[in-house]
């Protein structure tokens, strides 16, 4: 364990009750894959977070993707689960979604049908990713042009639809509500609920609004510390690892730093 890493987890070792854990799915829980259907999270991985949800505050999970097939690829009882950028949220069992999300379904159900039929799409191999009430455009393993079509399509969307925004990830677009973000969600979870510090790992440009939360509750004086983890690897943002505290190299460094936080490891 590096030492600064080391000594930046040491209060939430020593107060694991008034602390929370959140942490981005897909590039820092799991390494990012070819395809979002390939995604898996490793049973050392979930073994760690049961063990954390039994002693810390509150653990989270916070994706873009569904809450519910979030929920189902971690598997993990007692953690808070929270979709499709914040528009979602389990805890415990009951789902709950931000109003804004019923307002977009029928405007991303007329755009998934459309572009899904679109000859263009279909020969650049573009992957459309409808999630309801929020509509991905993978373009990862696209032909050459495929990033270019994108771009023009969701472009043309949020003219046709102002209430819609757009969120750029890694090799994918996203059109999406524009009042929610990982950042609403991460201070609706924490606002006023007691808890003295937080840290949050992500890898990726949607979870800065997190990273952004985390620094305003800390100046508001709503938590004593804050910890913002930037999960890296080949794709990692400069933004991201500008806006973070501290820089992993990458998923296997988070898993050392589960560990050390569940009291496995020593630095």
């Amino acid at each position: 364990m590096r030492p600064d890493l080391a000594e930046a987890l040491k209060p939430f070792r020593e107060d694991p009750a008034g602390s929370v854990l959140l942490f981005d799915l897909d590039g820092t829980l799991s390494p990012i894959v070819p395809h979002p259907r390939q995604s898996r999270v490793s049973s050392r991985i979930r073994s760690l977070l049961r063990g954390l949800c039994e002693s810390y505050g509150k653990v989270g999970v916070i994706s873009g993707r569904p809450a519910r097939e979030t929920q189902s690829l971690v598997g993990v009882e007692g953690a808070v689960y929270v979709g499709q950028h914040g528009m979602e949220e389990i805890e415990g069992e009951r789902l709950r979604r931000e109003a804004p999300a019923r307002t977009v379904s029928p405007a991303i159900a007329r755009l998934f049908r459309t572009w899904s039929s679109n000859r263009q799409v279909q020969d650049t191999g573009l992957y459309l990713e409808n999630k309801g009430i929020a509509l991905a455009v993978h373009y990862r393993r696209a032909a050459p042009g495929g990033e270019e079509l994108a771009r023009r399509l969701v472009s043309q969307a949020l003219l046709a639809y102002p209430q819609l925004s757009m969120q750029e990830g890694k090799k994918v677009l996203e059109l999406k509500p524009g009042e929610t973000d990982k950042g609403t969600a991460v201070y609706r979870l924490l606002s006023g609920r007691g808890f003295a510090r937080a840290l949050y790992a992500g890898d990726d440009l949607t979870d800065i609004h997190a990273f952004q939360s985390l620094e305003r509750l800390a100046g508001e004086g709503g938590l004593i510390e804050v910890l913002t983890l930037a999960v890296g690897g080949e794709e990692l943002h400069p933004e991201v690892a500008q806006a973070a505290r501290i820089t992993l190299s990458g998923p296997e460094e988070l898993e050392e730093t589960l560990a050390y936080l569940a009291g496995q490891d020593h630095p």
